[in-house]
């Protein structure tokens, strides 16, 4: 019996051929189901992308240092007596 029903579950007929083979969700659902990389290549997708924001939170860091430095007011402190 429970052979059965998974065998109707999985069937085309039934909407959305629950419990279907992976070829039938490919057929189905073409952009959906993507197979996973491999670790070597998420780990130098990792790498790159934690080297951009570094370079970016670097940036954002030295840029208002480089601005004070760069514009011509100069703050001195001059003590008169």
């Amino acid at each position: 019996m429970r052979e059965n029903a998974s065998r109707v579950l999985a069937s085309k007929d039934f909407p959305f051929g629950f419990l279907s083979s992976q070829t039938n969700k490919k057929k189905m659902f073409p952009g959906m189901f993507m197979r996973k990389p491999d670790k070597a290549a998420a780990l130098k997708q990792l790498r790159t992308h934690v080297a951009m924001f570094g370079a970016w939170v670097a940036v954002i860091r030295v840029t208002p240092y480089l601005l004070h430095y760069l514009s011509a007011e100069k703050e001195e402190l001059k003590l008169e007596f």
